[in-house]
This record gives C-alpha cells, structure tokens and sequence, in this order.
C-alpha cells in the first residue's frame, strides 16, 4: 500500500495456535536464475499489517525491513 512494490508470493501461513487465528503470512521472495543462484530471505507480514484481499492480490501496510549489503573482508584478508 506504501509503494505499490510487489513482495513476492504468499508461501505459508502462521496460525497462532492459542487463540485459532491466522497470525501472519509468509512471503517468498524472487528467486535466483531458476532457483540456482541464491534468493532474497522471504518476509513475515504479521496478520495486523494486511489492509486488504483482493481476488488477485494482498495490499499490506508494511515497511520492508532495509536491505544492507555483505559485509566484505579487508583487502590483506583476501
């Protein structure tokens, strides 16, 4: 809802066990070249942030958590 941005495919579901209701959906991430080459780390939208179902969509109210890049070794490490 944010930004519009699509965040990937609902993969699984989260069921709070104590009170019987759906407590977030998981979201898997685009994949590498045919799955080979790594992936982005799917996302957990607690069930709070959806606003909206749609027959071919989910509009949620969340801020992806930011993405930082790869630590990398000193050059004398290498």
């Amino acid at each position: 809802v944010r930004d519009g941005a699509r965040l990937g495919y609902l993969g699984d579901i989260e069921i709070d066990t104590e009170s019987a209701s759906l407590a977030a959906i998981v979201v898997t991430a685009a994949r590498g070249f045919f799955g080979l080459f790594g992936h982005e780390a799917d996302c957990v939208i607690p069930w709070s942030d959806i606003t909206t179902i749609g027959e071919d969509a989910v509009l949620v109210d969340y801020a992806a958590p930011k993405r930082t890049q790869n630590a990398r070794l000193p050059r004398e490490f290498l």
